[in-house]
């Protein structure tokens, strides 16, 4: 059985904040939304809230988010808050040039 999810106006302006840098935001939510909605308690709770958390991976055209939900009910998950992850800087490495022989 599939729980509905509900859409909480804070997780609605957090999309609507994300989206500007991440325009396949609604692609890159759509597995990890599946999940909530068919397994919610296997994703980690939070101690001492009600909430559990799920991490989204890099998606081309949307960064690595952090996603909150709670589990309302057996029918219902509520979809409090998404967040931007920090995103590690680039590592550039150019190797030295090979040795001239003579």
């Amino acid at each position: 059985m599939l729980r509905t999810l509900i859409y909480s106006e804070h997780f609605e302006a957090c999309c609507a904040e994300i989206e500007p840098d991440a325009p396949r935001l609604e692609e890159a939510l759509r597995y990890p939304l599946f999940a909530i909605a068919e397994q919610p308690e296997s994703f980690p709770e939070i101690p001492g809230t009600r909430l559990r958390r799920v991490r989204t991976n890099d998606f081309p055209g949307a960064p690595p988010m952090l996603l909150y939900f709670a589990i309302e009910n057996d029918d219902e998950c509520v979809l409090v808050s998404l967040e931007h992850l920090p995103t590690s800087p680039e590592i550039s490495f150019t190797p030295d040039p090979p040795a001239e022989t003579a």
